[in-house]
Parts: structure tokens; sequence; C-alpha cells
């Protein structure tokens, strides 16, 4: 950064904002894709260190998946 002068870099950033532009205006949201872990790692692990859990339906995420 230190070799851009201001003029440069106030440039750029003018280029990235229309290119962000362009792409938000391009993005298509209407498709979804949800990976889903065949293994359930983790609710396996959660159920072999409590049993009681293994007749209980039971999710892995976080609170922004909600």
């Amino acid at each position: 950064m230190a070799k851009f002068t201001p003029h440069q870099i106030l440039q750029a950033q003018a280029e990235m904002d229309a290119l962000v532009d362009l792409l938000e205006k391009e993005r298509d949201l209407s498709r979804h894709a949800v990976h889903v872990d065949m293994d359930a790692f983790y609710a396996a692990v959660e159920m072999r260190d409590d049993p009681s859990l293994r007749s209980i339906p039971m999710a892995v995420g976080s609170n922004s998946m909600l």
C-alpha cells in the first residue's frame, strides 16, 4: 500500500465498488444449497457420551443457522 498514491487508492476503491455493485445485481438468491454431514460425527459423539440422547431428534449447528 505504501507504493500507491492516494489517487491510485481512491481509483482502486471506486473500481471495486463498481464491481461489487455489478456482482450484487447478478446475484441469484432463488437457489439454496444445504450441506448435510452424513456421518453426523458431532451428534454421534454426543450420543456416545450421553446415551439418553439416542432417542431424541437433534441437529448440529450454530445460532446463525436458526
